[in-house]
This record gives C-alpha cells, structure tokens and sequence, in this order.
C-alpha cells in the first residue's frame, strides 16, 4: 500500500482525475519533502497526522474537492511555495471548499473566494454572524456574493440580507420576489433584479437596466398612497409632482 512506502520522498500525482480521501497513514510517509495532488477529485478533510510529516516542504493539494476545516497541525510543517523556481502559492489549497478560519501559518496560501462553499456544512444558521437567506446559511465576514438567478424564490428581500456588509454582487434576476427594495441595495456595486415582482419607489441609487421590467406591478398598489399617487408599472409617483416618465433603458 502507498503509505507503506517509508523512504519515499516525493509523491507526484496531479492530474489522475483521482478520487477518494488522504488516509491518516499518511503519517507514516516520514521522509515525504514534496507532495503534488494537484487538479484531481480527491475530497474528504485533510488529516490532523499530516502535520507529522516535518520534511515535508512542498503541499500542494489545489483543485480537488477537499473539505472542512485545515488542521493547525500543518503549521508544524515549514512549507515553501517556491519549487522548481515556479511559486505554486496561488494552486497550494485553493480550488477546494475549506472552512474559514484558516491556520494563520497558511493564511497568506489560502483565498477564501477560490473555495466553493456551495453545499458545505461550514456554517450553522445558529452561529455568531451567520443568518439563513432563503435555505442557506451565510457567513457576513465570507459572503461577497450571492448568485440566485431563476431560482423561483418568492416573498420579500429578507431584511437579514443588510447584515452583509461585505456584500458586492447580488443576482435576484428570474424569480417571483416582491415587494419594496431598501437603500442597502445602493451598497452594492453589481446587482440585478429584474424580472420579479417588486415595487417602487426604488432607490434613486439604482440603474433602470438592473430593475425592469417587473412583473405583476398591478399587486403594487397597497404601496402607494391613496389620495396623492398612482401606481405605474410597479412604481408610486406623486400626481401633482410628476412631470416625466422615462423607462427607455437607454
């Protein structure tokens, strides 16, 4: 078996299409100085025992579907990204789906937004800082976008969204949402929301190309004030003060 392999020092197995998990016999590969995973299928989390590996110098496990959390033993490990004069900082563990936080020994190796957190068990909804936004558990320190295009989500933004800060692209295009849309939208610098429900008045911050057309605006009436607005393709407008209407998209 390969981790019976005691005096072997380099193991170079990138790009096999393999699969499966390390196995904690890693351990046994004492005299291991260079390991390439590189671009396979191999998942499961990393073995707390790789940190017993102290010859070990070059790691490079990116692209796999490696998950959970890094173990802090690998800062047992004097890992250097440069080998064969080729930094391989930036393919050393991204590509996979690790767990924020990182070990502060590999945090400068490790891009959070090269981790694909879809579907992974890194947040509970009951956690500090996490909120649940339509089924899925968010973290506001790691969330920079949400991508839910056509994903026939109905009911109002949930006010919890405001919480993410850090928040730069937001794609709601293709679903049955309604309702109001709050100022916070103006935070964030890409955004789409047509083809929904939604009614106005929108923020002056956003573009009509990111809004219309809305569908269902005759639902936006309740919205408006009876005595002094009229309700125009999902937006109120003041009957006295209203001297143009413009949705060219131009």
């Amino acid at each position: 078996e390969l981790w019976n392999l005691v005096n072997l020092e380099r193991l170079d197995l990138d790009r096999n299409q393999l699969s499966g998990e390390i196995s904690p016999e890693i351990e046994n590969l004492i005299n291991l100085n260079i390991l390439f995973l590189w671009v396979n299928q191999l998942s499961g989390e990393i073995p707390s025992e790789i940190g017993n590996l102290t010859n070990l110098n070059t790691l490079v496990i990116g692209d796999n579907q490696f998950t959970g959390l890094i173990p802090e033993e690998i800062c047992n490990i004097n890992l250097d990204p440069m080998f064969d004069n080729y930094n391989w900082s930036e393919r050393m563990f991204d590509g996979n789906k690790f767990c924020p936080p990182y070990p502060e020994c590999i945090e400068q190796y490790v891009d959070f937004l090269d981790q694909d957190l879809t579907d992974t068990d890194c947040f509970s909804c009951d956690d500090e800082d996490v909120y649940d936004l339509w089924g899925t558990c968010y973290h506001v320190d790691y969330t920079f976008g949400l991508d839910f295009f056509n994903n026939e989500l109905t009911g109002e933004i949930p006010q919890e969204i405001e919480n993410f800060v850090n928040l730069n692209y937001l794609d709601l295009q293709g679903n049955n949402l309604s309702g109001l849309v709050s100022d916070f939208i103006c935070g964030i610098d890409t955004y789409n929301l047509i083809n929904n429900s939604f009614c106005g008045p929108f923020p002056d911050c956003l573009d009509n190309n990111s809004i219309f057309p809305q569908e269902n605006s005759y639902d936006c009436e309740e919205f408006c004030n009876e005595n002094t607005e009229i309700n125009v393709w999902g937006s109120c407008y003041n009957i006295d003060e209203t001297i143009e209407l413009i949705f060219n998209n131009s």
